[in-house]
């Protein structure tokens, strides 16, 4: 749901439906019907009604016709229901029933014969001049939108040039039509305008003598890109497009054709069974649905929810989903793509509520994670397409409120974040004025003090959104990125040095840690330029061996560009969206989710969402257990359909009976310690594990990781679970705490986090500081320094003041070693100070 007056088209919508109410002679009595006694035309704002008497009665449909691009499926309602249905099943005769219930009964024409169809019986049209005629009613007359599908067996395509499968049109070009056209194979779907709009697949994309499933769908806009024609549920790419201009030719005087086109010849030459035209614009997963059902059959049942899962109707959003993260407050943060990335949004799961939390600037394309004290941290952001920012936004969850970090020395769009083991943030790549220009010298924030680091010494240009994850040993694992895949290599942060750890180059469009040390990589990296089939590959690396590799494991059911993975509380690894061609423009999604089980290395397929998920798309954990799948779109040429909208997928351990529950556990927890958790279930449980909260964008998830945990039962009716002393397994920072019983079902997540106790004690000064002098530089020495925790590293700062007291701008740099060259000094007289940073 949304406040009213936070969002303006909401505003419009509801300021709309009010006018509607005022009008005279008319009275609400159901959703979306009308009871009214004329027939009318009326121009309200940008919506246009139209309300007409259909022949069973007084009862009217109220059709909202929304103008612009964007593709808008609708669910079926009391108003919206099929139009026509055609199971040609009667087996003799010269009427075809309709069985939708509109009584649209078709008549064979000039002797169609009756075979066998797809399922039972068909109609065989002869290419010469037969026909099944439905003819003209208000239930299929200028409809709002169409969804037309057919099984159909050609033998040629058609009488001339082309085999009308649906025809509106009348022969005088006043309607729409559905046809196999120009003798090549291909679909065409169009519909009149003053110039008329019309959408076509590439040529030989049906085959002959063979049966097929066929479906246009048109959302009632004039935009050739927002016809969807699918064959056998798969949506077929178009090679042609163009936009109708002007007005929409009124098609109510013709009368609805299978098989023909009259007046123009254009016959179909074959079998058409399973006839089916509906008011509005199905989604392909209804399409498939149908497709596999006969008219009249019940509805096949697919595996059962807890097999594979269910997916919840998918509900508007206000902003394209790009940039998402997980707060311990159970709310998500949500940024959108170009000019969106300047409204920042608040999303309630448990309520449904979006709440506007401007920032000011524009985050789209940041990098993006979540410090230490549970505030989200945005990094660099939009210039312009590839030009980055410097800036450093971060949100306090507390106080729904933004501020402003110290900003980067360089300049960064598409950058990655990777929390590290003392706190700390480690920024790489991202552009800097250009696509080609690429900020390569890795720097690190400090919470603590609001300073930046430059690890001049590990400068290396990788692609942007590179796969960064911290290791067990505080070395940070770089294994590709979605735009490129390249060698695996780690960065030694104290020693900044970089290390090969694989020159073997494997594919991967999303990665994710599933256990410390070990990725996973699955599917095909993005192409903006190019289209070639998408992989389904996988691949696993464990970097906890001696001479780690990569190893391909087990493969999709179904190949991916663009998808999202993210693990799961029972330790297995999901993936949702993707596209089956690597082009940003894509049009056949991968629309099951699967599940990969790292015990097997398998994955195993799920049922399947409704909205295609592609390029700027997401996939995040929530405290539930359930899944949070969005955006696709944005894109800067505008070839893609913005999806304004998100589905909830619960995978199949939501199914397999009631949840454990954690009643009590404390909310900060420390390393190398033990803790009680407070659990009716503690004799079922299974296992316990820490799951960081997700910041997904562009595939791929900067900050999640899955920690599985130890643990006892206690003898008081509960749990005790042992955090690791290791705090580069788990960086510090917010927690989802889950409970998994011995059925795999999840419990409600409780935020816990995980720090280091206070540290009251400062380390000691650093000693023998020395110097030694040469050309323009000065090498600096020092002996440790010691803490009752740990030494995390030395301020150095330069004066040309005698006795200086040490300020901000003093300070040169901050190292993690005893020891800093000085270089590119001019002619005069030094000082030096150097204080050590405990934990």
């Amino acid at each position: 749901m949304f406040h009213e007056s936070e969002v303006e088209n909401k505003q419009r919508d509801i300021s709309f439906l009010r006018r509607i109410q005022t009008i005279k002679s008319c009275a609400l009595i159901a959703p979306h019907t009308l009871f009214e006694t004329t027939s009318r035309q009326i121009e309200v704002g940008m919506f246009s009604v139209k309300k007409r008497s259909i022949r069973y009665g007084v009862i009217s449909v109220l059709l909202l016709m929304l103008p612009g691009p964007a593709f808008i499926p609708r669910q079926a309602n009391a108003a919206s229901s099929p139009a026509i249905l055609y199971s040609f099943d009667e087996g003799q005769g010269a009427v075809a029933n309709d069985t939708s219930g509109n009584g649209n009964n078709g008549l064979l024409v000039n002797g169609p014969t009756r075979v066998a169809g797809k399922y039972n019986g068909g109609i065989n049209f002869d290419g010469v001049n037969d026909y099944v005629n439905a003819g003209s009613d208000a239930t299929i007359d200028q409809l709002p939108q169409v969804t037309a599908m057919a099984w159909i067996y050609p033998r040629t395509a058609g009488e001339f040039t082309s085999g009308d499968i649906f025809n509106k049109r009348g022969g005088t070009g006043s309607g729409w039509r559905f046809d196999i056209s120009s003798g090549n194979l291909d679909l065409g779907f169009s519909v009149d305008y003053t110039t008329d709009l019309s959408a076509g697949t590439s040529t030989s994309a049906i085959s002959l003598n063979t049966w097929s499933h066929v479906a246009a769908v048109w959302d009632g806009t004039p935009t050739a890109a927002n016809v969807k024609i699918y064959i056998n549920g798969i949506e077929a790419a178009h090679n042609l497009e163009v936009n109708g201009t002007g007005t929409r030719v009124d098609d109510s005087n013709n009368d609805l054709l299978i098989g023909n086109n009259t007046g123009a010849g254009q016959t179909f030459n074959g079998v058409i069974d399973e006839v089916r035209v509906y008011n509005w614009a199905l989604t392909q997963a209804d399409i498939q649905a149908d497709m596999d059902t006969p008219i009249g059959a019940p509805p096949v049942p697919g595996p059962p929810p807890d097999v594979a899962g269910q997916w919840a109707t998918p509900f508007s959003t206000p902003i394209l989903f790009v940039h998402t993260t997980m707060l311990h407050t159970g709310e998500v943060l949500i940024w959108g793509a170009a000019s969106g990335g300047i409204h920042q949004w608040l999303w309630n799961p448990a309520t449904g509520v979006f709440t506007r939390v401007t920032s000011g600037d524009n985050l789209f394309c940041s990098g993006q994670i979540v410090l230490p004290n549970g505030k989200a941290m945005s990094i660099g952001g939009h210039g312009n397409y590839h030009v980055g920012i410097k800036n450093i936004s971060l949100f306090d969850p507390a106080s729904r409120s933004w501020s402003a970090a110290s900003p980067m020395n360089f300049m960064r769009w598409y950058p990655t974040g990777t929390a590290l083991g003392d706190g700390r943030i480690l920024v790489m790549s991202g552009n800097t004025t250009c696509r080609t220009c690429l900020a390569d010298i890795p720097e690190i924030y400090d919470p603590n003090t609001n300073s930046w680091t430059r690890l001049t010494a590990a400068q290396y240009t990788q692609p942007t959104y590179p796969y960064m994850f911290l290791l067990p040993d505080g070395k940070v694992l770089y294994s590709g990125s979605d735009i490129a895949h390249t060698i695996t290599r780690t960065l030694d942060i104290q020693a900044q040095s970089w290390t090969t750890l694989d020159s073997t180059i494997v594919p991967g469009g999303s990665a994710a840690m599933y256990l410390p040390g070990k990725v996973l990589k699955s599917g095909s990296n993005s192409n903006s330029s190019g289209t070639v089939p998408s992989l389904n590959s996988a691949y696993v690396f464990d970097a906890t061996q001696a001479a780690p590799t990569w190893r391909q494991v087990g493969s999709m059911a179904e190949p991916r560009t663009y998808h999202t993975l993210t693990v799961l509380p029972d330790g297995t690894v999901l993936v949702t969206g993707g596209v089956q061609t690597t082009h940003v423009a894509s049009t056949i999604p991968s629309l099951s989710a699967e599940i990969w089980n790292p015990q097997t290395e398998t994955w195993t397929q799920l049922s399947s969402a409704q909205v295609k998920r592609a390029y700027h798309s997401m996939a995040l954990l929530l405290p539930d257990g359930r899944v949070l799948v969005s955006g696709s779109g944005g894109d800067a040429a505008r070839l893609m359909t913005n999806e304004l909208n998100a589905e909830i997928y619960s995978p199949p351990y939501l199914f397999k009976g009631p949840r454990p529950t954690i009643t009590d556990v404390p909310v900060a927890m420390v390393y190398g310690s033990t803790y009680s958790l407070s659990t009716p279930n503690a004799a079922t449980i299974a296992s316990v594990s820490l799951v960081r909260p997700g910041a997904v964008t562009h595939t791929f998830n900067n900050d999640q990781r899955y920690v599985p945990l130890s643990f006892t039962q206690n003898g008081a009716g509960g749990l005790d679970i042992q955090i690791p002393a290791n705090s580069n397994i788990i960086p510090p920072g917010y927690y989802m705490l889950f409970i998994v019983d011995q059925n795999g079902v999840p419990s409600i997540a409780s935020f816990v986090n995980i720090n280091t106790p206070p540290d009251t004690q400062p380390p000691t000064d650093p000693t023998n500081l020395a110097a030694m002098v040469s050309t323009n530089t000065v090498a600096l020495t020092w002996t440790d320094s010691t803490d009752n925790v740990a030494v995390t590293g030395y301020d150095v700062f330069r004066s040309t003041t005698p006795g200086f007291t040490p300020l901000p701008a003093d300070r040169i740099t901050q190292v993690t070693s005893p020891s800093y060259t000085d270089a590119g000094l001019g002619i005069g007289t030094y000082y030096y100070r150097v204080i050590a940073r405990d934990a």
